[in-house]
Protein backbone atom coordinates (compact mmCIF):
# COMPACT_ATOMS: atom_id res chain seq x y z
CA UNK A 1 0.00 0.00 0.00
CA UNK A 2 2.68 2.48 1.02
CA UNK A 3 6.44 2.38 1.31
CA UNK A 4 7.39 1.17 3.82
CA UNK A 5 4.46 -1.18 4.36
CA UNK A 6 2.24 -0.42 7.37
CA UNK A 7 3.29 -1.97 10.65
CA UNK A 8 1.09 -4.33 12.63
CA UNK A 9 0.56 -3.74 16.34
CA UNK A 10 2.33 -7.01 17.19
CA UNK A 11 5.50 -5.64 15.59
CA UNK A 12 5.59 -2.49 17.67
CA UNK A 13 8.11 -1.95 20.45
CA UNK A 14 5.22 -1.75 22.94
CA UNK A 15 3.20 -4.70 21.59
CA UNK A 16 2.96 -6.22 25.08
CA UNK A 17 0.54 -3.41 26.02
CA UNK A 18 -1.81 -4.14 23.11
CA UNK A 19 -4.81 -6.42 23.51
CA UNK A 20 -4.54 -9.77 21.71
CA UNK A 21 -7.50 -9.09 19.40
CA UNK A 22 -5.71 -6.01 18.02
CA UNK A 23 -2.22 -7.41 17.46
CA UNK A 24 -2.81 -8.44 13.83
CA UNK A 25 -4.38 -5.09 12.94
CA UNK A 26 -2.40 -2.43 11.12
CA UNK A 27 -1.13 0.62 12.97
CA UNK A 28 -2.76 3.82 11.73
CA UNK A 29 -0.31 6.68 12.28
CA UNK A 30 -2.78 9.50 12.55
CA UNK A 31 -2.03 11.79 14.18
CA UNK A 32 1.56 11.19 13.05
CA UNK A 33 3.55 12.82 15.83
CA UNK A 34 6.92 12.21 14.13
CA UNK A 35 5.94 14.15 11.01
CA UNK A 36 3.33 16.41 12.69
CA UNK A 37 0.57 15.44 10.24
CA UNK A 38 -3.10 14.77 10.86
CA UNK A 39 -6.04 14.07 8.55
CA UNK A 40 -9.38 14.32 10.28
CA UNK A 41 -12.21 11.87 9.54
CA UNK A 42 -15.06 12.85 7.26
CA UNK A 43 -18.00 13.95 9.38
CA UNK A 44 -15.99 14.20 12.63
CA UNK A 45 -17.59 16.52 15.16
CA UNK A 46 -14.31 18.41 15.59
CA UNK A 47 -13.97 19.38 11.92
CA UNK A 48 -15.70 22.76 12.09
CA UNK A 49 -13.66 23.68 15.16
CA UNK A 50 -10.39 22.57 13.53
CA UNK A 51 -11.15 24.50 10.34
CA UNK A 52 -11.53 27.62 12.48
CA UNK A 53 -7.97 27.36 13.85
CA UNK A 54 -5.14 29.53 12.50
CA UNK A 55 -1.36 29.21 12.14
CA UNK A 56 0.16 29.47 15.61
CA UNK A 57 -2.91 28.01 17.34
CA UNK A 58 -2.71 24.62 19.07
CA UNK A 59 -4.43 21.32 18.39
CA UNK A 60 -4.35 18.88 21.34
CA UNK A 61 -5.00 15.15 21.06
CA UNK A 62 -6.59 13.09 23.80
CA UNK A 63 -7.14 9.35 23.84
CA UNK A 64 -9.17 6.92 25.93
CA UNK A 65 -6.83 4.24 27.25
CA UNK A 66 -7.03 1.07 29.32
CA UNK A 67 -4.62 0.57 32.19
CA UNK A 68 -2.91 -2.82 31.74
CA UNK A 69 0.12 -2.37 33.99
CA UNK A 70 1.08 -3.69 37.39
CA UNK A 71 -1.55 -2.41 39.88
CA UNK A 72 1.21 -1.95 42.47
CA UNK A 73 2.97 0.53 40.16
CA UNK A 74 -0.10 2.54 39.17
CA UNK A 75 0.14 6.22 40.10
CA UNK A 76 -2.93 7.71 41.74
CA UNK A 77 -3.81 10.00 38.80
CA UNK A 78 -4.33 7.00 36.51
CA UNK A 79 -7.73 5.31 36.48
CA UNK A 80 -7.31 1.60 37.35
CA UNK A 81 -9.51 0.56 34.43
CA UNK A 82 -9.97 3.11 31.66
CA UNK A 83 -9.75 6.85 31.22
CA UNK A 84 -9.10 9.84 28.96
CA UNK A 85 -5.65 11.43 28.72
CA UNK A 86 -4.03 14.18 26.65
CA UNK A 87 -1.13 12.49 24.86
CA UNK A 88 0.20 15.09 22.40
CA UNK A 89 -0.21 18.39 20.61
CA UNK A 90 0.58 20.30 17.41
CA UNK A 91 1.43 23.96 17.13
CA UNK A 92 -0.26 24.60 13.79
CA UNK A 93 1.73 25.52 10.72
CA UNK A 94 -1.17 25.39 8.28
CA UNK A 95 -4.52 23.69 7.63
CA UNK A 96 -5.67 22.58 4.18
CA UNK A 97 -8.95 21.18 2.88
CA UNK A 98 -8.72 17.60 1.67
CA UNK A 99 -9.55 18.74 -1.87
CA UNK A 100 -6.43 20.93 -1.91
CA UNK A 101 -3.87 18.32 -0.85
CA UNK A 102 -2.86 16.96 -4.26
CA UNK A 103 -3.12 20.34 -5.97
CA UNK A 104 -1.01 22.44 -3.61
CA UNK A 105 2.79 22.21 -3.90
CA UNK A 106 3.31 23.31 -0.30
CA UNK A 107 0.88 20.63 0.91
CA UNK A 108 2.69 18.02 -1.20
CA UNK A 109 5.90 18.81 0.65
CA UNK A 110 4.23 19.08 4.06
CA UNK A 111 2.56 15.65 3.89
CA UNK A 112 5.05 13.67 1.76
CA UNK A 113 6.07 11.41 4.68
CA UNK A 114 2.50 10.91 5.95
CA UNK A 115 1.00 7.45 5.32
CA UNK A 116 -2.47 8.74 4.42
CA UNK A 117 -0.96 11.13 1.87
CA UNK A 118 0.91 8.25 0.23
CA UNK A 119 -2.37 6.38 -0.09
CA UNK A 120 -4.10 9.48 -1.43
CA UNK A 121 -1.42 9.77 -4.13
CA UNK A 122 -2.53 6.46 -5.65
CA UNK A 123 -4.64 7.64 -8.57
CA UNK A 124 -6.68 4.43 -8.77
CA UNK A 125 -7.92 4.99 -5.22
CA UNK A 126 -8.59 8.58 -4.34
CA UNK A 127 -6.63 10.77 -6.70
CA UNK A 128 -9.68 12.39 -8.30
CA UNK A 129 -11.86 13.39 -5.30
CA UNK A 130 -15.03 11.70 -6.48
CA UNK A 131 -17.41 11.78 -3.47
CA UNK A 132 -19.15 8.65 -4.78
CA UNK A 133 -15.89 6.72 -5.04
CA UNK A 134 -15.17 3.84 -2.68
CA UNK A 135 -12.05 1.78 -2.14
CA UNK A 136 -10.36 -0.13 -4.92
CA UNK A 137 -10.05 -3.91 -4.56
CA UNK A 138 -6.32 -3.64 -3.85
CA UNK A 139 -7.04 -1.50 -0.80
CA UNK A 140 -9.65 -3.95 0.45
CA UNK A 141 -7.33 -6.93 -0.05
CA UNK A 142 -4.51 -5.18 1.80
CA UNK A 143 -6.82 -4.31 4.71
CA UNK A 144 -4.90 -1.10 5.23
CA UNK A 145 -6.80 2.08 4.45
CA UNK A 146 -10.03 0.05 4.65
CA UNK A 147 -9.47 0.13 8.41
CA UNK A 148 -9.70 3.92 8.28
CA UNK A 149 -13.24 4.06 6.94
CA UNK A 150 -13.99 7.51 8.32
CA UNK A 151 -11.12 9.04 6.35
CA UNK A 152 -11.32 7.21 3.03
CA UNK A 153 -14.54 5.30 2.48
CA UNK A 154 -16.75 8.40 2.43
CA UNK A 155 -14.31 11.17 1.46
CA UNK A 156 -15.33 14.75 2.15
CA UNK A 157 -13.42 17.41 0.17
CA UNK A 158 -13.63 19.92 3.03
CA UNK A 159 -12.18 17.59 5.68
CA UNK A 160 -9.22 19.39 7.33
CA UNK A 161 -5.64 18.18 6.98
CA UNK A 162 -3.29 19.69 9.57
CA UNK A 163 0.47 20.22 9.50
CA UNK A 164 2.21 21.11 12.76
CA UNK A 165 5.47 22.89 13.53
CA UNK A 166 7.95 20.41 15.00
CA UNK A 167 10.48 22.90 16.35
CA UNK A 168 10.52 26.65 16.90
CA UNK A 169 13.56 28.65 18.02
CA UNK A 170 15.38 25.41 18.83
CA UNK A 171 12.56 24.15 21.05
CA UNK A 172 10.24 21.20 20.39
CA UNK A 173 6.68 22.55 20.25
CA UNK A 174 4.73 19.61 18.72
CA UNK A 175 4.60 15.88 19.34
CA UNK A 176 3.92 13.35 22.05
CA UNK A 177 4.25 14.77 25.53
CA UNK A 178 6.55 13.44 28.25
CA UNK A 179 3.75 12.73 30.70
CA UNK A 180 0.11 12.15 29.76
CA UNK A 181 -2.43 14.51 31.33
CA UNK A 182 -5.58 12.88 32.77
CA UNK A 183 -8.98 14.32 31.86
CA UNK A 184 -11.25 11.78 33.55
CA UNK A 185 -11.55 11.05 37.26
CA UNK A 186 -9.01 8.50 38.53
CA UNK A 187 -11.35 6.54 40.81
CA UNK A 188 -12.65 3.15 39.70
CA UNK A 189 -16.15 3.55 38.25
CA UNK A 190 -15.71 7.29 37.59
CA UNK A 191 -13.74 7.16 34.34
CA UNK A 192 -16.60 8.68 32.32
CA UNK A 193 -16.67 11.83 34.41
CA UNK A 194 -14.46 14.85 33.73
CA UNK A 195 -11.94 15.54 36.46
CA UNK A 196 -11.46 18.99 38.03
CA UNK A 197 -8.59 19.85 35.68
CA UNK A 198 -10.66 19.18 32.56
CA UNK A 199 -13.54 21.29 33.89
CA UNK A 200 -11.13 24.09 34.76
CA UNK A 201 -9.28 24.23 31.44
CA UNK A 202 -11.84 23.27 28.80
CA UNK A 203 -15.17 24.46 27.47
CA UNK A 204 -17.59 23.06 24.91
CA UNK A 205 -17.26 24.33 21.30
CA UNK A 206 -19.93 26.93 22.19
CA UNK A 207 -17.86 28.01 25.23
CA UNK A 208 -20.13 26.48 27.87
CA UNK A 209 -18.88 24.81 31.04
CA UNK A 210 -18.38 21.06 30.84
CA UNK A 211 -21.00 18.98 32.58
CA UNK A 212 -19.81 16.34 35.02
CA UNK A 213 -20.53 13.47 32.62
CA UNK A 214 -17.87 13.21 29.93
CA UNK A 215 -18.51 12.77 26.21
CA UNK A 216 -15.14 11.69 24.93
CA UNK A 217 -15.89 11.75 21.20
CA UNK A 218 -16.59 15.46 21.17
CA UNK A 219 -14.15 18.35 20.69
CA UNK A 220 -13.13 20.69 23.50
CA UNK A 221 -12.05 24.33 23.43
CA UNK A 222 -9.24 25.91 25.47
CA UNK A 223 -8.47 29.64 25.27
CA UNK A 224 -6.72 32.55 26.95
CA UNK A 225 -5.22 31.97 30.37
CA UNK A 226 -6.51 28.40 30.39
CA UNK A 227 -4.51 27.71 27.24
CA UNK A 228 -1.35 29.08 28.84
CA UNK A 229 -1.92 26.85 31.87
CA UNK A 230 -2.44 23.81 29.65
CA UNK A 231 0.67 24.51 27.56
CA UNK A 232 2.73 24.72 30.75
CA UNK A 233 1.65 21.16 31.56
CA UNK A 234 2.20 19.77 28.03
CA UNK A 235 5.95 19.27 27.74
CA UNK A 236 6.78 17.66 24.36
CA UNK A 237 9.49 15.05 24.41
CA UNK A 238 12.62 16.05 22.53
CA UNK A 239 13.86 14.29 19.42
CA UNK A 240 15.83 11.20 20.40
CA UNK A 241 13.90 10.58 23.60
CA UNK A 242 12.12 7.25 24.07
CA UNK A 243 9.20 7.22 21.67
CA UNK A 244 6.39 6.79 24.13
CA UNK A 245 4.34 8.86 26.49
CA UNK A 246 4.69 7.90 30.12
CA UNK A 247 1.61 6.79 32.05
Amino acid sequence: MVDPLPQRFKDMLYASYVRDELKDKYVVRSPDFDNCCYASSAGASANSLVRGLNPGDYLFFYATLDFLGDPEQRENWINPDWGAYIVGLFKIYKIWKRSEILLDEEANKAFQSYDFYKILKRQECFGVYNPEETECQQCIDAKCCSQSIGVFLTPNPSTPWVKGIKEENGKTVSGLIKKAIPLSKPEKGNSQKWNDLARELFRTPTRKMLSDEAKFRGPLRCEGECLENLLAKCVPRNNGEQKSTRF
